[in-house]
């Protein structure tokens, strides 16, 4: 089952704890955190982490209004009936979790986000590429909006998928499940 981050509005938030902008927000997609938490974490766990003000559930956008969605389109989900496929989100960046797995993808727009290897928000894309050997581009669409597009590049790092959209890059994405519907779930794995 996929999830189709750009279109169904899944979970959100306004406003984080006050930290200093010019702070680095570290992105480390081997482990797949950000600042310290991130995928396998349950609601709980990540709402402790970050604190401050959230938004969450199944009719909450995974991205702002404002912002408009720059990462991969389709996210593969083991949601299930049973275990519905929910969103948690956060001013500088977003989770879809279950219930039963927790957080299986992240998304962040923070200015100050890079990853370990210094690829962050307002980088352009092939600084990703040079970074990230393997690395696979190509053009995305909404689903329900086929004219708008924007490029996404994707790169296996160990287990974990990490992808970049937009250039210059405007958000940031990393995923326990390959991605589906494109080339660019095939990419190799370029470790650490």
């Amino acid at each position: 089952m996929a999830a189709l981050i750009g279109t169904p509005t899944l979970a959100c938030s306004d406003s984080s704890p006050v930290a200093d902008r010019r702070e680095a927000v570290v992105v480390d997609a081997q482990a797949g955190t950000v600042g310290g938490a991130g995928l396998g974490d349950s609601a709980q766990e990540l709402k402790r982490a970050f604190g401050g003000r959230w938004r969450e559930g199944e009719e909450v956008r995974s991205f702002p209004d404002d912002l408009g969605f720059t990462g991969n389109v389709e996210i593969p989900s083991n949601a299930s009936v049973r275990d519905p496929l929910r969103v948690l989100r956060f001013r500088d960046r977003s989770f879809l979790l279950t219930q039963g797995s927790g957080a299986f993808a992240m998304f962040i727009w923070n200015e100050n986000a890079r990853t370990q290897r210094g690829v962050g928000i307002g980088d352009r894309l092939e600084k990703a590429r040079q970074r990230y050997p393997g690395t696979r581009c190509d053009t995305v669409s909404e689903p329900e909006a086929l004219y708008v597009t924007w490029p996404v590049c994707v790169a296996r790092v160990g287990k974990r998928f990490l992808s970049f959209g937009e250039d210059p890059i405007q958000s940031i994405t990393v995923t326990d499940l390959p991605l589906e519907g494109e080339a660019l779930a095939t990419s190799p794995s370029t470790g650490p």
